[in-house]
């Protein structure tokens, strides 16, 4: 099925006893991580901080959600899968139609074509992410510092939004996003990643970037999918919900972003200048080195009306990204 929104899969979660929600003020430095870390190591429920506390000590107005892929029948779920093989299987019926057999029992063809039709993406006049507009300051949203040694607070789950400035065709990569200031924050894309390469068609100009936080489960899973070029993330969303996948202009850039995103901060890039990113703990209990990395000058922040911010944490396993790895 088609969560639709991470608000809904929370709620699915809840119902089944599988979401615990914590409506004491918790830091988002170092404590939010260190209660995730537990849990997911337990393979406890998701956690839903209702009132994140920020370094300045204000409460945050958005939830802070996090642990929840914690686990191989979680993420199946997620997924809209009920069993491990289901969602490959769809693709390799979908690419190598069963031609024969269709046309001896046509009833079975409605699953693909229902698949093909899901695709494209949907094109709406503005979204649910556009409901809020808020104060350009990153440091106002609950987003959490989870190792003592961390170069600084990271969005760990962005869904970064590019563009081929040829084509025209848009990607969905997940690159960490370090918070360096109010309207700055670091993107560590490699170089052998589809943002590094749009970005090297901006040598000398403004490269509009868009990072997009939450939205539904499928949405989020198919920006770390290891797709063929010739299958956009866009589109890879809409086959895992079994619905074309909403999406919008952005307000104040030449990006068409998701519409039912929970938070969209918009910005450009000056690819030739860069800052120092990390370190970050990282996979197997190491910190990733600090490296130069684009900076996103941001243009504006929107959000949902009831916005949650998702995240995760990244160390010695067993962790979510493991459980997303493997799905």
């Amino acid at each position: 099925m088609a969560w639709k929104t991470l608000s809904r899969w929370l709620g699915a979660l809840d119902k089944r006893g599988e979401l615990m929600k914590i409506d004491e003020p918790v830091d988002v430095e170092l404590e939010a991580g260190a209660i995730a870390d537990r849990l997911v190591k337990a393979s406890g429920p998701a956690v839903l901080f209702e009132k994140p506390r920020l370094p300045n000590g204000e409460i945050s107005e958005i939830p802070l959600a996090m642990n929840l892929f914690g686990g191989h029948d979680r993420t199946q779920r997620a997924l809209g899968a009920s069993h491990p093989r289901e969602v490959g299987e769809r693709l390799v019926a979908l690419m190598k139609p069963d031609i024969g057999g269709i046309m001896r029992a046509p009833w079975k063809g409605i699953p693909l074509l229902r698949d093909a039709m899901s695709l494209p993406p949907k094109k709406v006049r503005k979204g649910s992410c556009q409901r809020v507009r808020m104060e350009n300051d990153l440091t106002k949203l609950p987003i959490p510092k989870t190792w003592p040694m961390d170069g600084g607070r990271f969005i760990t789950l962005p869904l970064v939004v590019t563009k081929d400035a040829n084509s025209g065709e848009h990607n969905l990569g997940m690159y960490r996003a370090q918070i360096f200031s109010p309207t700055e924050v670091g993107l560590h894309w490699q170089i052998h990643k589809h943002g590094a390469d749009h970005a090297a068609q901006w040598p000398d100009g403004k490269m509009p970037v868009a990072i997009c936080i939450g939205g539904p489960p499928e949405l989020i899973f198919s920006a770390i999918a290891p797709l063929p070029d010739n299958l956009e993330e866009y589109m890879f969303a809409g086959f895992l919900g079994r619905r074309r996948l909403r999406i919008t202009k952005a307000l104040t850039q030449d990006l068409m972003v998701p519409a039912d995103a929970d938070i969209v901060i918009e910005g450009y890039v000056e690819p030739s200048k860069t800052r120092t990113e990390g370190p970050f703990g990282d996979h197997f209990g190491f910190y990733s080195l600090t490296g130069q990395y684009p900076v996103l000058n941001v243009t504006a922040i929107t959000r949902r009306k009831n916005a949650i911010l998702p995240a995760t944490i990244v160390g010695q396993p067993p962790m979510e990204d493991g459980y997303l790895g493997e799905a």
